[in-house]
This record gives structure tokens, C-alpha cells and sequence, in this order.
């Protein structure tokens, strides 16, 4: 269900007239297509506020359920993506992240891939935490089913509560697993996910990145891009992917 399309923008609003107005609207127009050669652009998303994080108590339901700004935070995102396309969508299980992106999966007719790989890890102060057993089985609501599919050969659980070194691991797995499938093309990917293991995916990436600098907000955007292997922060907590994502300026 991938669309060929990437980085439609949105519709000018002003009309021009004249042969100079229509060479401008060329010009313009060359910069918002993919240029050849171009490197991978992963952008990454923490999913919307939930009631867990407003009230800090960890519950079931209070994970499972959006707070009124979260609830908000949904439509804004919804509304920043829709003029956009990805060659692929990667999300973490957990129901808050679903349901984060599920609206512009809707809008956009698109599916994305559940990798187990990103859900929650690394809250743990004390990394000898002890294990439990693994995490529940990873269903699907009658409405999700359209727009969500497990990842070929995924475990069809979440990973559950595990050591701090346990979610160091597999977020490891996830990076060099986007990179054996996308590294060095010229891809665009989005990444649905949550605040600590998105800190640390864009740690893994971006190695020059000191553990614990990255600190992402709810339903924000935060992009890497890719240059000889490395990838560099273009920018951190974005309402939206903007002009830098099809014009693709020099990494910093």
C-alpha cells in the first residue's frame, strides 16, 4: 500500500500570470520533486499525551487513553503529515502509538509495519531490573486491521518489561535493521514510537549524541538524514516536516 509519492506539498494558493510567473512556478516546483542520489530521511515520532504521562501513574488505562491535549496533538499531526508521502511507516506496538498514527494512516491510504523491536524500553534507573514474563500478544482492533500489518518473521508479543540492556539491544537491532533495509538510499521513512526508545534510536543513529541529550515531546517530529553513513539531526521536536525534507539541505 506504499504510495510512489513522496513530499507532495501543498497546493500554492496564489495564482500567477505572465511567462515570469510560470518560470518561477518551474523553478519552485524542481525543488520540491526527490533528487537523485539522495540520502535516507528517517523522521520520528513520540506518540500523543496519554493520561499516564500527565498523571505519571502508569496504569493500563491510563496508557491505553489520550488526555484532551493529546487528543489534539493527534489532529495536528495528523494535519502536518497529510500533504506527505513515505516509502514505509514503522511503529511500535503499544496501542497509544497506533492510535497516534493511525488517523493520517487513514488519510493517506498507507499501512505501516509493526516492528515489537519499538516498543517502550529503558525507564529503568536500576539496570539489573528484573525480568518478567514477556509482553501480551500483539492484536489488532477491527478498525486497525486495515492499516497495520506485524513486521515478516516479528514476534507476535510485545517484549514485555525486561533489563535496561535487554531495550539497549533491541533498539540496537532496530537501527541497523533500518539501515540494512534503507541505508543508503534515498528512502524517506517514519518512525512511530515513544520517548525512550526514540531518544535512544536517535542516539544509536546519530553516534556522536551523548546517552540521555535527546528529550522528545509528545506527537513531535524529530529528523535525521543520512550522509556517508552518519546521520545528523536536522531538526528536534517539529511541528511538522517543512521545507527542509524535500529541498534536503547539506547535513550541519
Amino acid at each position: 500500500m506504499w504510495s510512489a509519492r513522496r513530499w507532495v506539498r501543498v497546493p500554492r494558493r496564489h495564482a500567477f500570470r505572465g511567462w515570469r510567473a510560470a518560470l518561477l512556478l518551474t523553478i519552485s516546483s524542481l525543488f520540491a520533486l526527490p533528487l537523485a542520489g539522495q540520502a535516507l530521511d528517517i523522521f520520528i515520532v513520540r506518540h500523543a499525551e496519554t493520561l499516564a504521562n500527565a498523571t505519571k501513574l502508569y496504569t493500563a488505562f491510563n496508557q491505553r487513553h489520550f488526555t484532551r491535549d493529546g487528543a489534539r496533538q493527534i489532529e495536528d499531526l495528523t494535519r502536518a503529515l497529510r500533504p506527505y508521502r513515505f516509502d514505509a511507516i514503522l511503529t511500535s506496538p503499544a496501542y497509544r502509538t497506533l492510535r497516534t498514527i493511525q488517523p493520517y494512516l487513514v488519510a493517506a491510504n498507507a499501512q505501516a509495519e509493526i516492528w515489537p523491536e519499538l516498543d517502550e524500553c529503558c525507564w529503568q534507573t536500576d539496570p539489573e531490573h528484573e525480568l518478567t514474563p514477556p509482553g501480551d500478544p500483539i492484536l489488532l482492533e477491527e478498525d486497525q486491521r486495515p492499516y497495520f500489518a506485524l513486521r515478516p518473521g516479528a514476534a507476535e508479543t510485545s517484549p514485555g518489561a525486561e533489563r535496561y540492556d535487554d531495550g539497549i539491544r533491541r533498539v540496537r537491532w532496530a537501527a541497523a535493521e533500518i539501515w540494512r533495509r534503507w541505508g543508503g538510499s534515498d528512502a524517506v521513512i517514519l518512525v512511530a514510537t515513544h520517548y525512550h526508545t526514540g531518544a535512544k534510536l536517535i542516539e544509536t543513529l546519530a553516534e556522536s549524541l551523548p546517552s540521555g541529550g535527546v528529550r522528545l515531546q509528545n506527537a513531535k517530529l524529530t529528523h535525521l538524514r543520512e550522509s556517508d553513513g552518519r546521520f545528523f539531526i536536522v531538526g528536534l521536536n517539529l511541528d511538522e516536516p517543512g521545507a527542509a525534507a524535500p529541498i534536503r539541505a547539506s547535513p550541519p
